[in-house]
């Protein structure tokens, strides 16, 4: 019997025991060497922002059944623009209805499965069903030759967990993504970079740390190394260590100083993404706080 958006058919497993660290602090030997929003450094989230912003995507070949149910699908979903209330949610359940008759009726599609199911995950999630979303991005990453869109999933599964405070869950989620043949390096790194963010979430700054001092050497989008410089010195001002801060500040800079005097686009980026570091102003806002202290004196 086919599940619909509502139903709750397929139970969702829970992996237990939390991930282990290897992945991310032998990541240079590792998977890594076989592969902005407002502020330009705000970490992604979503992997539609990760698409956006230069992961690798290939699209499934255009044409057969499941294409053309693929593509009806997505016009549905395009149809949610501008859309709002009761009609919002009536659109996005026919979509979502649509993506999943895709990966239920052609399960063994490939790219198109995984695109499919990804999809109706996105909805389910927006839709504030994160189980739901859940199970459907399961399918995409259980979708065999899924691609990309696989990978994505597994990314959203790890964001979906940590925002329903299912840390163990979100680490495993994002390690197991460093490990997959279908995401790119800078999917590997954000996913690196948030399973830090989540360390730290749950009072675990030494090993988030670890990981981060790792990534800083290991990622390999001058933007991606920036923010995970970025995170790495927010963290070292949080302990009052102005001096560690202000030393991977020069550090993150000096990584970064030839790509960043391109007159490029890529350039633009890398400078702006400089500019606007958290660390940089959270910096700048500890060494003022402490000049202002009454019997400051800047030579002990």
């Amino acid at each position: 019997m086919r599940s619909g958006p509502k139903s709750m058919a397929r139970n969702f497993v829970s992996a237990g025991g939390r991930a282990s660290l290897f992945l991310f602090i032998g990541a240079c030997g590792g998977s890594y060497a076989n592969s902005w929003e407002a502020s330009g450094i705000e970490l992604l989230e979503t992997s539609e922002q990760l698409a956006l912003s230069g992961s690798r995507f290939e699209a499934p070949a255009l044409d057969g059944p499941a294409m053309r149910a693929l593509e009806r699908a997505r016009q549905k979903k395009q149809a949610l623009r501008g859309e709002r209330g009761e009609r919002l949610t009536k659109l996005r359940l026919e979509a979502i209805d649509a993506y999943q008759r895709v990966h239920e009726r052609w399960p063994e599609a490939g790219g198109i499965t995984a695109e499919a199911a990804f999809r109706a995950g996105e909805l389910l999630r927006t839709g504030g069903a994160p189980n739901l979303a859940i199970q459907e991005f399961e399918i995409a990453v259980g979708t065999r030759e899924g691609g990309e869109f696989s990978a994505r999933a597994r990314y959203e599964i790890g964001h979906v967990q940590r925002r329903e405070g299912r840390s163990e869950l979100a680490l495993a989620a994002f390690e197991e993504l460093t490990a997959s043949p279908a995401a790119d390096d800078h999917l590997r790194d954000m996913a690196s970079l948030w399973y830090a963010k989540v360390l730290s979430e749950i009072d675990q700054p030494r090993d988030a740390e670890r990981v981060l001092r790792r990534l800083v050497k290991c990622a390999v989008a001058p933007t991606d190394r920036i923010r995970a410089y970025d995170e790495l010195i927010v963290m070292v001002v949080d302990r009052a260590e102005l001096e560690g801060a202000s030393g991977w500040l020069r550090e993150c800079k000096m990584s970064v100083a030839e790509e960043s005097l391109a007159m490029t686009k890529e350039g633009e980026r890398i400078r702006s993404a400089l500019e606007n570091m958290r660390g940089l102003k959270a910096l700048r806002s500890a060494i003022e706080q402490r000049m202002a202290q009454p019997g400051y004196d800047p030579l002990r």
